[in-house]
């Protein structure tokens, strides 16, 4: 891939600041503090019917630092070869080394990164565009780049003209048109020809201007987007930047623990929600219940049927990273193992509770979650949870082979201490095993029902359908604190009561219907589920509902 100079200083880059320049102090006065300009250029800004020999040249009002402005030049579409820079004074002449394309509007920009001999920057980004063909192109694309943390300013923004098939991978391709976001995540790809694009937009960390995979966040666009002479401007959902993993997870190692307990080891955090797993050996052995322990999520522990001293093989499909990305290939030898003769004595323990121990501010209809080590027994005693005393009222869920949840009648009371007990010996794994320890005591505090806000709005998915399911997400700008919320689909939403903050607001058309956000492929294609977030941040203030914080896809 050529070099796409560093952007990440560029802000509106699409505008035409056709200016003139400004004067500055003469020598011997004070220091010099005025941002240099560009005052002249060649060809003049608009100019059609160009050479397709022509050499480019921009005059500035000063002299230059020649270095920042190497870096802060580009030239759209991307030239196929760099061009060769030469300077004469304050004239700065580029010369394509190679011929420019018949018919094309090109889109000369130099960033606020250029600056002048005295380190002066220029105040904004100044582009000028001319075609050589006998009128400019017209088309634009415009959108914001947004994430958990808010607008994104600075994010590259790439775009390319699919033609011919082509399936442009960002890790790999050059794009035909650059922007960046500016101060508010906005961004503006001008003087496009007609055509069909993808859009992608990366968060460039190491500042070489190309996307590190794995290193940088990448967004996907949910769709392509078709520039017509009737739709020469399109405005685009949100673009979601997310750093992605691109390897495939590896099987390190298999364990029987017991005879009735397998353990998979991968390199990395798998997900089994869609796994198939068989295993074989004189007789097939039946897989009863698969779970991944909290802290070990890259193991998966196996409930099996009691096994046989000898030699089985293990068959795996369906099993992926947290990124999608599937098991690759593994040596024979990682998928053989050898069946356990032990019997299962050890008794369960309790590793995670939800709310935490002493948790604060809880909500008054969190349920309670509590999670063994092993898989259970699927019976359970209301006598098991004790509450002063007394078993409080409500139901007892198995929410998987691990995890036992209470759902109290009513809800929690504002503002109060509640204690439990939990009676262990109720709590039998599935070889019966119980636990040890008598009882396991935990606490939290409810919140304060008068501290909570609210933030409501209109929800247009006027695009997407009265079908659509549509999840409204709250993140505190202090990253302590994050809310999601299914939306209605009459148009409106009002969230459940949500802590006093600052929070970024942001909806998420949920296409395939997991119930997650599914940030798309970039190569393979998969587009991205559409997003759209609030213009700034969303203050939330105890007692009050903020209001009109309208979310448009």
């Amino acid at each position: 891939m050529n070099k796409i100079l560093a952007l990440s200083l560029l802000l509106p880059i699409a505008l035409l600041l056709c200016s003139c320049a400004k004067q500055g102090f003469p020598p011997g006065g004070p220091a010099d503090r005025t941002p240099p300009e560009v005052v002249s250029t060649s060809p003049p800004c608009n100019s059609t019917g160009v050479s397709l020999d022509a050499q480019i040249e921009v005059g500035f009002s000063e002299r230059m630092d020649r270095d920042s402005v190497k870096e802060a030049i580009y030239i759209c579409p991307v030239l196929e070869r760099p061009p060769e820079l030469s300077w004469k004074g304050r004239r700065l002449f580029i010369k394509p080394l190679q011929r420019l394309s018949p018919d094309q509007t090109y889109v000369v920009t130099i960033g606020t990164g250029a600056q002048d001999q005295q380190g002066n920057p220029l105040a904004r980004a100044y582009s000028f565009a001319f075609s050589t063909g006998s009128r400019m192109d017209l088309g634009r694309i415009g959108g914001s780049v947004i994430s958990a943390a808010g607008p994104q300013p600075g994010a590259i923004v790439w775009a390319y003209r699919l033609e011919r098939g082509q399936e442009p991978d960002p890790a790999k391709d050059a794009p035909r048109y650059v922007s960046a976001a500016d101060r508010e995540g906005n961004y503006l790809l001008s003087f496009l020809s007609l055509g069909t694009y993808r859009v992608f937009a990366f968060l460039d960390k190491d500042g070489d201007g190309r996307y590190t995979p794995e290193q940088e966040a990448l967004a996907v666009p949910p769709g392509d987007v078709a520039l017509t002479d009737s739709a020469s401007f399109v405005q685009m959902a949100d673009l979601f930047p997310v750093v992605r993993d691109t390897t495939r997870p590896q099987l390190l190692a298999v364990k029987a623990s017991d005879q009735d307990h397998l353990e998979l080891t991968f390199d990395e955090p798998v997900d089994i929600s869609s796994a198939k797993i068989v295993i074989v050996g004189e007789d097939t052995l039946s897989t009863l219940a698969k779970y991944i322990l909290p802290g070990e999520e890259a193991k998966v522990q196996l409930l099996t049927e009691r096994q046989q001293p000898g030699e089985y093989n293990l068959v795996l499909d369906g099993i992926s990273d947290l990124s999608g990305n599937p098991l690759a290939a593994a040596p024979s030898e990682n998928f053989t193992f050898r069946g356990s003769p032990v019997a299962d004595t050890i008794a369960p323990e309790v590793v995670a509770i939800s709310p935490k121990n002493n948790a604060r501010n809880v909500h008054l209809d969190q349920p309670i979650e509590i999670t063994f080590s092993e898989a259970m027994g699927d019976s359970v005693s209301e006598e098991v949870l004790r509450l002063s005393g007394q078993s409080p009222a409500g139901k007892f869920l198995w929410r998987g082979p691990i995890t036992l949840q209470f759902l109290p009648s009513e809800p929690w009371q504002s503002a109060r201490r509640y204690c439990f007990g939990l009676f262990l010996p109720l709590l039998p794994d599935y070889a019966g095993n119980a636990p040890s320890d008598s009882l396991y005591s935990f606490c939290f505090n409810t919140v304060n029902k008068d501290t909570l806000g609210f933030v409501a709005g209109r929800l247009d998915t006027e695009v997407l359908g009265p079908e659509a399911e549509v999840y409204i997400r709250l993140k505190r700008t202090d990253w302590a604190v994050e809310y999601w919320f299914k939306a209605s689909r009459d148009g409106r939403y009002l969230t459940g009561g949500v802590l006093p903050g600052a929070y970024f607001v942001w909806a998420f058309w949920d296409r395939n219907g997991n119930g997650k956000q599914d940030y798309g492929s970039p190569a393979p294609y998969q587009p991205a589920e559409p997003v759209t977030g609030s213009v700034g941040t969303v203050l939330v203030r105890s007692g009050w509902t903020t209001e009109k914080v309208d979310l448009k896809f």
